[in-house]
């Protein structure tokens, strides 16, 4: 697979911890998510075909968490 930087790694990590702590950081993503047309949702469920795709709480989590990786949200 795809090698990342403990760097990466950490910041990955980090914003699951942000994902369980705060609040505004976990309904920024939730309501962006329950917005999408169910194509978007399909689209971005293949995309984390490796998770469980019964579990469409984990995919939302780690496509958010990507998002922010992305710097699709600002973290104080």
């Amino acid at each position: 697979g795809k090698k990342s930087t403990l760097a990466a790694n950490l910041l990955h990590e980090r914003l699951h911890v942000f994902w369980d702590n705060d609040a505004n950081f976990k309904q920024h993503y939730l309501s962006r998510w329950n917005k999408m047309t169910s194509k978007e949702q399909e689209d971005i469920k293949k995309e984390f075909k490796n998770y469980n795709q019964d579990n469409i709480n984990q995919i939302i989590e780690e496509w958010a968490i990507n998002e922010a990786q992305k710097g699709n949200f600002n973290i104080e």
